[in-house]
């Protein structure tokens, strides 16, 4: 890009995420305790900066498949670690593959985001899936791992088993059609989200 096309305002995804995350993270007060990443009210913003910008985004939706269950089992603080481990996978695969200044969110309990440039988004859902299945094993104990599943009991009183945990991801871009506001992106990310979860791994 050159000095005249940014004087008349022509800017890339690589020069709006790292203005716009050098503004919002100054903003300490809403990191996640935990993960130490942004959380919602920096979120929102961040997604609300980008809806205006008019340049091509992906946004990466993270969720952790059957995690409840593993809390109920393991307890709190395992699932603690859980989400830790979780954090510093996606933040280590972007700073790997990702664009220099991709935006990586906290949305609460076992849930994520990153805001990326689109040609970006394959390689980091494939190389964080393949890290969080090698892993994630690491938060069982030896003979649930040989199992392949832990049981607990549900509001009923019944006994259920759920699969070792794994994560499912939604890609919500603004490449094939408008969005309007942080709102409709979580709508769109929600039912994506419900659709990737009802596949098996």
């Amino acid at each position: 890009i050159t000095k005249d096309e940014k004087y008349f305002g022509i800017v890339t995804v690589k020069d709006l995420l790292e203005k716009s995350i050098e503004i919002e993270v100054a903003n300490a007060k809403h990191m996640n305790p935990l993960s130490e990443l942004p959380g919602n009210p920096i979120i929102d913003k961040q997604l609300d900066y980008f809806l205006q910008a008019q340049q091509p985004y992906s946004i990466l939706y993270f969720d952790i498949d059957n995690f409840k269950a593993y809390n109920d089992v393991y307890g709190f603080a395992r699932g603690d670690r859980g989400i830790k481990m979780i954090a510093d996978i996606i933040t280590d695969t972007v700073h790997t593959f990702g664009l220099q200044g991709d935006f990586i969110g906290h949305i609460g309990g076992d849930d994520f985001v990153i805001i990326t440039s689109p040609e970006y988004s394959d390689i980091l859902c494939e190389n964080i899936i393949k890290e969080f299945d090698r892993k994630i094993p690491e938060m069982y104990t030896d003979e649930d791992k040989q199992a392949g599943f832990i049981c607990t009991t549900n509001r009923k009183g019944d006994m259920i088993c759920y699969p070792i945990m794994t994560i499912s991801i939604a890609v919500v871009t603004n490449e094939y059609r408008e969005l309007y506001s942080h709102i409709q992106v979580g709508e769109v990310a929600a039912e994506l989200k419900k659709k990737a979860k009802s596949i098996s791994g």
